[in-house]
């Protein structure tokens, strides 16, 4: 299956097997399993899809994955009512950082006013869709490194110095998937897991050589732009050292450089905007298919951040 999604499947193949699931009434177990190893998340709909079909797609997936049927109306871009306007899409993804991605300059009294028109799409909203860095995650590895094993030339987690930080989003906050995924995967042993180090730095290496190196290109093109510039400047935050990262001489693999990546991929792989750099756009898709491979929870956590951002974004404009 891994293989197909890898070499095989287009984004509309995706879509095309979301369909059939539904119309075949998969268990759940079946579903969950197409859906991580396809990377159903990465669909995208026929260009002659119908709004009507889309909902109706979304409230039969419903019962099974209420995430995921959510999915499905972000990316339809129905209204914010079909959306956000049910408690039970609004605490999929919580509502503490639904509120923190709408910023407004108005005063405090007038603040969820303001929200309020956003989400009533009225036109009367001065709202401004951001991400910061609470939500997308901040990663500094060494400052949470065990100082007596560093030595061993071993990097483990002093438990003590692990921040309780961030914000939740979808149940979870980027630095416990983080941490999860590095204890799980015995990532502090340096001579552990060598072919997934290995398989990760591959896939780094690619994406810093085929989008990374060219994203002057995308900081000219203002559709383009308008989604990932802001965006992009919050993900830098996962990285050790932020102003390390516009300096493409100094970026090297780390794991909170490779998952900086991945917030970046999420987004470039879900935008219509990057139709105009498609091997941009194939080489992000491609780097995604891999995440849901090398850690699926912090690859579907950015996914649907990336997702709803891009949602909101189109909201505001």
């Amino acid at each position: 299956m891994v293989m197909i999604s890898e070499q095989i499947l287009s984004n509309e193949d995706r879509f095309r097997i979301v369909e059939r699931l539904v119309e075949t009434k998969a268990s759940d177990i079946v579903f969950n399993l197409c859906k991580k190893n396809y990377c159903l998340m990465l669909l995208e709909f026929p260009h002659d899809e119908t709004e009507s079909r889309i909902k109706e797609l979304a409230a039969s997936l419903k019962p099974i994955s209420v995430i995921f049927s959510l999915q499905m109306l972000l990316k339809g871009n129905v209204q914010i009512r079909e959306t956000f306007g049910f408690a039970v899409y609004r605490d999929v993804i919580g509502q503490e950082a639904l509120v923190e991605m709408m910023t407004t300059n108005e005063p405090e009294e007038e603040k969820t006013g303001d929200r309020k028109h956003f989400l009533l799409e009225d036109g009367m909203s001065r709202v401004h869709i951001a991400l910061n860095s609470d939500i997308s995650g901040i990663n500094n590895l060494f400052a949470m490194a065990d100082e007596k094993k560093l030595r061993t030339g071993r990097v483990y987690l002093d438990k003590k110095k692990i921040p309780d930080i961030g914000t939740y989003f979808a149940g979870t906050r980027y630095i416990d998937l983080f941490v999860n995924w590095y204890v799980r995967n015995h990532m502090g042993d340096i001579n552990s897991n060598s072919d997934l180090r290995s398989k990760m730095k591959l896939l780094f290496e690619s994406f810093k050589s085929k989008v990374w190196n060219k994203i002057s290109m995308v900081n000219r093109s203002e559709k383009a732009a308008f989604f990932f510039k802001e965006f992009n400047s919050v993900l830098m935050e996962r990285t050790v050292n932020k102003s390390d990262v516009s300096n493409l001489a100094v970026l090297q693999f780390t794991f909170p450089t490779f998952f900086y990546f991945e917030g970046v991929a999420a987004l470039i792989a879900q935008l219509d905007e990057f139709d105009e750099f498609p091997e941009m756009k194939d080489e992000a898709i491609k780097f995604m298919v891999e995440s849901f491979q090398i850690a699926p929870f912090m690859a579907e956590r950015d996914s649907l951040m990336a997702m709803v951002y891009i949602y909101m974004r189109r909201k505001e404009s």
